[in-house]
């Protein structure tokens, strides 16, 4: 963690150097539904872009390219996958859309969020990064009120096969790949397990050997409302990971609270 801390406030008087180098450079702060995001331009260097948006969620990494006054092509780094975005600059403004999940219609949708460039102190900007590592933390564990009887919709018992892309290799390499098996049993017991990563559509893909799920004796799932917990069983019950869930033509769709999605299929015995 200091480690961390150390490397966060590094990265912050570096920030602060190269406002002054680019116009575009700097914090912008925008609204959407009620809530605050905050981006932050750190670095333009030709045609690279490095920064991060700052939300609810906590803070990710932003990495695109730039040509001219325009976000051509950009990703935010969330925890469960990318966001694709792109935006203009415009004078001290920063127009940005966004790819979100419709949960409705289970496709990709396109956001616009108009923000505004804003002054921030160094001891802003040094808060604003260190509090990135508290959110990240505290976001992984909510307390949940106790319940006597667990709801478990049986449209999930089975098991359910997802792809997580494990490496952001560069061209010409092939980014490597991840499966992950989720298994739901009917006593609400629960299992995951993950293959080895490999480079889809080399040799690699041949010898895939698919990971084999068993009730892990520490967690336990139900459903409420719409929503997905996955929970210690040790009392005082806690949450370690909600999510919102779908089901669209076979699919299984995990609707993170930050936007991001994971589809899932149902693995065959």
């Amino acid at each position: 963690m200091f480690r961390n801390l150390i490397a966060s406030v590094t990265s912050v008087l570096f920030s602060i150097l190269v406002y002054a180098q680019h116009p575009f450079t700097g914090v912008y702060e925008g609204m959407h539904k009620g809530e605050t995001i905050k981006i932050y331009i750190d670095e333009i260097s030709g045609s690279s872009l490095n920064g991060r948006l700052m939300d609810a969620s906590g803070v990710f990494k932003i990495e695109g390219s730039v040509i001219g006054n325009e976000i051509k092509s950009a990703s935010i780094h969330r925890a469960s996958r990318d966001q694709k975005m792109r935006g203009r600059f415009l004078s001290d403004r920063l127009s940005i859309t966004f790819e979100t999940f419709d949960e409705i219609n289970c496709d990709q949708k396109q956001n616009t969020v108009d923000f505004k460039k804003i002054e921030q102190s160094n001891e802003e900007l040094r808060k604003d990064s260190v509090i990135s590592f508290s959110q990240w933390k505290d976001t992984t564990l909510v307390e949940s009120k106790p319940r006597i009887v667990h709801e478990h919709d049986s449209l999930l018992l089975g098991t359910w096969e997802s792809v997580k892309i494990h490496s952001k290799a560069k061209p010409p390499m092939s980014a490597t790949e991840v499966i992950v098996i989720h298994a739901f049993f009917s006593d609400g017991s629960c299992g995951t397990a993950n293959s080895k990563p490999y480079r889809p559509g080399t040799k690699d893909t041949l010898h895939i050997d698919k990971p084999v799920p068993f009730r892990d004796s520490l967690t336990a799932w139900y459903t409420e409302n719409g929503m997905l917990y996955f929970v210690e069983k040790a009392a005082p019950e806690k949450v370690m990971y909600r999510v919102k869930y779908k089901f669209k033509e076979g699919v299984l769709y995990f609707i993170n609270e930050n936007g991001s999605v994971i589809s899932l299929v149902r693995k065959e015995p």
